[in-house]
């Protein structure tokens, strides 16, 4: 998978869904979207696609991103109202 997104310049999308770096909104923005993508496709490529793009020493968007991966799916959908 993150071959695939190198190869179609999707890694530049998750890196601007992981927001800019630094501070509290960096982190919610990496959590969040670390979610999204593990719902969308699965929990390891989701933090290994994020993963790729975050620099190496970035200290609250890695375990943020990560919390997010393993979260996300387990958050509970809107209820379905009856018709």
């Amino acid at each position: 998978m993150v071959q695939t997104l190198g190869r179609y310049r999707l890694d530049d999308l998750v890196g601007q869904l992981l927001g800019p770096a630094g501070g509290t909104l960096g982190a919610l923005h990496a959590g969040g979207t670390g979610a999204l993508l593990a719902n969308g496709v699965d929990n390891l490529p989701a933090y290994v696609a994020g993963e790729a793009v975050l620099p190496v020493g970035d200290e609250r968007r890695l375990p943020a991103l990560l919390v997010g991966t393993n979260v996300g799916p387990l958050a509970p959908r809107a209820p379905r109202w009856p018709r």
